[in-house]
């Protein structure tokens, strides 16, 4: 055998020694980590079982049942049942708060209809008074008997609807012609537009930029540009005009809108310089989104008129003071 090779077997040798010698000093410590794992264990199932010995009341204070302890009890011994115990306690806390949580949010919901109730009726007692007039502008397939923009016409003193010959089948000249028509009848109405209503209101101003009009709510403004959202009939209002609306004005969307993407509505807001607020996932806003009366728009519409009352000079959009999107 060769130096090299005897050098190497000495060093192998040496090696192995050294883990023996390790693994020797290490066995103590793992038997004690292991003993004192287990005298843990023995000792949370003794404390556990001490907890059998408390009644129901106090049981439930600390946010447990009899039957926890039990069913902890029950796993085999080598197990700790303390630690189910404590995720069940958690658990159980966390769903408290999470239900207090709700309770205190829909005590503070009802809170918030009730009073946008409450500015409304006062408010609509008011109109009847008032020389303010609300021309109510639908969109393609017109309003059905539930859509808030009947209701609106029902409940405002004096709003006027605009009707259409087709409302399946959208001529932009005759649909322009007849909004025209009715803002000459009321000069100085504030105009509630929806859908491709929202087109209809941009195309009269494009042609009569000076046009009586005191103020526009602009709910979902369809997007007549895009084949993704909106369908064949409504190219004929294509491309959108995006001329600035001289009076004061507030775009209204919804996140998950199919026709029309908020940014898209943003850029819209943006070019007539109007105001801009988002109303969270709402669908389009519509009958088939849920929506009836909504009273939430009729306070924006309140608060609207109201501006329009103050004269907010042109340049200076219109921003809501109330919150919709709770």
């Amino acid at each position: 055998m060769s130096e090299r090779s005897t050098r190497s077997s000495l060093g192998r040798i040496n090696v192995m020694k050294a883990a023996r010698c390790d693994e020797l000093i290490a066995s103590p410590k793992r038997f004690l980590v292991g003993l004192r794992a287990m005298y843990e264990r023995w000792s949370n199932r003794r404390q556990v079982r001490r907890l059998l010995e408390m009644d129901d009341h106090t049981l439930q204070d600390i946010g447990l049942r009899r039957r926890d302890i039990f069913l902890a009890l029950s796993g085999p011994r080598s197990e700790d049942p303390s630690g189910k115990l404590v995720a069940w306690r958690d658990k159980r806390r966390y769903a408290a708060k999470a239900q207090r949580r709700e309770a205190r949010q829909e005590v503070t919901r009802e809170t918030q209809a009730e009073e946008v109730r409450s500015r409304i009726a006062e408010w609509i007692s008011e109109q009847r008074e008032s020389s303010a007039r609300i021309v109510i502008v639908p969109g393609l397939g017109g309003s059905g008997p539930d859509h808030w923009q009947l209701h609106w016409a029902s409940l405002l003193p004096h709003a006027r609807l605009v009707h259409q010959d087709d409302w399946n089948a959208p001529d932009r000249d005759s649909w322009v012609e007849r909004l025209s028509e009715a803002i000459d009848e009321v000069p100085g109405a504030v105009v509630v537009a929806h859908s491709l209503g929202c087109a209809v209101l941009a195309h009269l101003l494009r042609q009569r930029p000076n046009a009586p009009i005191a103020g526009a709510l602009v709910v979902c403004p369809a997007d007549v540009d895009s084949c993704a959202h909106t369908p064949a009939e409504v190219r004929c209002f294509s491309p959108m005009p995006l001329s600035v609306f001289p009076f004061p004005a507030l775009v209204v969307a919804s996140e998950d809108d199919p026709y029309v993407t908020v940014a898209r509505a943003k850029s819209f807001a943006a070019a007539w310089q109007a105001g801009f607020a988002s109303v969270g996932p709402c669908g389009h806003i519509n009958t088939d989104s849920g929506y009836g009366p909504w009273p939430q728009g009729l306070l924006l519409l309140k608060e609207l008129v109201e501006t329009v009352h103050r004269r907010v000079p042109l340049g200076q959009p219109y921003v809501p003071r109330w919150d919709i999107s709770t």
